[in-house]
């Protein structure tokens, strides 16, 4: 199966994703995350019809036994998403300055990939965490 990454966007209360890393693009909307999902799939699927209506053979063949779409959001991104994420006490779990976390997320100060790998990571824990958790 092959790995598409997506960047993933919310503007206006709608979430925008679009390929990065094929030939062409394919482009998504939806009023939720899941929404945005299933009409990529959707889309992703009508471009193969179309290439193969077109006899993009090669690009048929490499993408028709399935895909697995990667998405990619920034971190200001992750923050409109999320709005109950705050990045100041992830920022303070993380031994991250607040202030540097808030600049982070508003795209005042860009992060390297080594704090955003490490941010990354803080919020995929959270979220292990959060799994585990049986409400009473």
């Amino acid at each position: 199966m092959k790995k598409i990454k997506v960047t993933v966007r919310k503007e206006k209360g709608v979430y925008w994703a679009n390929t990065e890393n094929i030939e062409g693009i394919v482009v998504a909307d939806g009023h939720s995350f899941e929404e945005m999902k299933k009409n990529l799939q959707e889309a992703f699927e009508s471009h193969l019809k179309v290439c193969e209506e077109d006899g993009d053979i090669d690009f048929v063949k490499k993408y028709k036994n399935g895909v697995e779409f990667v998405y990619q959001i920034d971190l200001n991104g992750i923050c409109k998403q999320l709005p109950e994420l705050n990045i100041s006490e992830l920022g303070r779990r993380l031994s991250i300055s607040p202030v540097m976390m808030r600049k982070y997320a508003t795209g005042k100060t860009k992060a390297s990939e080594k704090r955003l790998k490490e941010i990354e990571q803080g919020i995929h824990l959270i979220g292990k965490e959060l799994q585990q958790i049986s409400l009473l």
